[in-house]
C-alpha cells in the first residue's frame, strides 16, 4: 500500500485511529479528516488528564 491510502499518508497501530490498516479494506464510506481531528482531541485528552489526588 502507498501512502495515498491513507489520511496522514502512513498507516496507524491504533485499533481506534483511522489510518488503521484493517479500516482500509472495509467498503463503506471513507473516514474523513474531521474524524481523524476528532480522534486526535481525543487521544489529546487522554494522555493531558491530570490524576486526581487523595485531596481533591
Amino acid at each position: 500500500l502507498c501512502n495515498k491510502h491513507f489520511i496522514t499518508g502512513k498507516p496507524s497501530n491504533d485499533a481506534e485511529h483511522s489510518d488503521y490498516v484493517p479500516s482500509i479494506f472495509e467498503h463503506g464510506k471513507q473516514t474523513s479528516l474531521s474524524s481523524l481531528n476528532r480522534y486526535n482531541r481525543q487521544l489529546k485528552r487522554k494522555t493531558s488528564s491530570a490524576p486526581l489526588t487523595e485531596d481533591e
